[in-house]
């Protein structure tokens, strides 16, 4: 077995959607699923502030405080 890891820099915002059907996580966006990962937030092309890969895509709102969190966490 081994670790697929995935980078990603920066995705534009007209390229979310693709970004999201690439990943197989469109329908999930489509149906509220995708949260952030710190606050529960659903996640929405108006309040995401990144993307991260911890074993599966994860994601995190603009709220001050869940930026906050995101940028104190320990990256692998």
């Amino acid at each position: 077995m081994y670790m697929i890891r995935k980078e990603v820099d920066a995705i534009l915002e007209e390229d979310f959607e693709i970004f999201l059907r690439d990943s197989d996580l469109f329908e999930q966006y489509q149906n509220n699923q995708l949260l952030c990962s710190c606050c529960s937030e659903h996640i929405t092309k108006e309040n995401i502030f990144a993307i991260y890969y911890d074993d599966g895509f994860k994601f995190c709102c603009i709220k001050l405080e869940c930026m906050e969190i995101f940028n104190e966490r320990k990256s692998n």
